[in-house]
């Protein structure tokens, strides 16, 4: 079966001729006129199956697909980069008689990046909706059918083949590949916070780094221990809700007492 690019134009109102279509008579009043109508219908048999094309696909397997976001041509995110003058090696370094002190500068860049949108109509002609109506098709679920296989033929294509137009390219990596460098989801980043002591006049600066292998594991790792807080934290008689700021990081760890101040201190 082959179908017809209709394309973008308006449509406008079908009207049907008499004779058959498809070898099945139109059901208008010159089909009717024609007396073939009445025993066309006496002769058809009721087939509640929609025979449709080939609707297997494997790109939820292998790209998860994050939709919805409404009617939008682009999307912005926002990074931050952080920068010493100087370097990171020597420059910080100072001795007593220093009066010139490497500054941390913050560069917040933001991307704007091309969404894609997909957008589809369907068209159904009259006496096509009445022969859903006979074998019980609602015209929403053609809609929601017709759309559906629509969208996951151009996902398919899209995520194996490409789109040419958009230059968009597929690349395929091996099995190897994936676990090596991307099984694991890494994940890393830095915070640095600054602050005065006593009269506003001592500066102070505290870094933080985080480098995970897996950002998976070490998410799970960190729900077991706010788990083994909550019930270290019963135990001592303690209800109610928590922040991560409310909670003694002795809750959350696994050894004891001993064992923290002898290797943590």
């Amino acid at each position: 079966m082959s179908f017809q690019n209709m394309g973008t134009t308006n449509a406008g109102v079908i009207a049907s001729s008499a004779g058959p279509i498809n070898n099945i008579f139109a059901m208008d009043a010159a089909g009717v006129a024609s007396g073939n109508a009445f025993l066309t219908s006496e002769l058809e048999k009721r087939d509640p199956l929609i025979r449709k094309p080939l609707t297997s696909v494997t790109y939820p397997r292998d790209i998860v697909v994050q939709t919805g976001g409404g009617w939008v041509d682009y999307v912005s995110a926002l990074s931050v980069a952080y920068g010493l003058t100087g370097g990171a090696g020597n420059s910080p370094v100072t001795a007593g008689s220093a009066n010139g002190l490497p500054i941390v500068q913050a560069s917040l860049d933001k991307g704007v990046y091309k969404a894609h949108v997909f957008a589809v109509a369907l068209r159904i002609m009259f006496q096509d909706m009445q022969r859903s109506n006979f074998i019980g098709r609602s015209l929403d679920q053609l809609l929601q059918d017709g759309v559906r296989l629509a969208y996951d033929k151009h996902m398919d294509q899209s995520v194996y083949v490409g789109l040419d137009e958009y230059d968009t390219t597929v690349h395929f990596i091996s099995e190897e590949e994936l676990q090596r460098d991307h099984a694991g989801l890494p994940h890393g980043g830095f915070v640095i916070r600054s602050g005065k002591t006593g009269d506003g006049s001592r500066n102070h600066i505290i870094e933080y780094s985080l480098k995970l292998d897996s950002n998976p594991e070490f998410t799970g790792s960190v729900l077991v221990a706010c788990a083994r807080a909550a019930y270290r934290m019963n135990k001592d008689g303690q209800t109610g809700g928590k922040t991560m700021l409310d909670i003694a990081p002795a809750y959350l760890c696994a050894q004891s007492g001993e064992e923290l101040r002898a290797h943590l201190l």
